[in-house]
């Protein structure tokens, strides 16, 4: 993947959201990947439209003030086995070996 320097960039990324269910009704959720990046709503519906905005938000912000942006950890963790998938190819008995 090369350089990312623009907000659609990052929002094509696939951060993990989390939902936190309230007591009294409502839920709050996080990007935990983008620090401060929380939002809530009445409704699932709701917390997920409006943490969407907040992420696009937290990222505009960020290239505004030319701030690291963090990739989503879920991404860096599955990059070295997709690595490793990509370097194999199927042999004509159908196994896998490398290139």
């Amino acid at each position: 993947m090369g350089k990312l320097d623009k907000a659609d960039d990052y929002l094509k990324l696939n951060y993990p959201i989390t939902f936190y269910p309230e007591t009294d009704g409502g839920y709050t959720v996080t990007v935990k990947d983008l620090p401060g990046c929380i939002s809530q709503g009445d409704t699932l519906e709701e917390a997920f439209v409006n943490i969407q905005e907040a992420k696009q938000a937290w990222i505009e912000t960020a290239l505004e003030y030319q701030d690291e942006i963090p990739l989503p950890k879920f991404q860096l963790e599955l990059m070295p086995h997709l690595l490793r998938h990509s370097m194999k190819k199927r042999s004509p008995s159908n196994k896998l070996e490398p290139e």
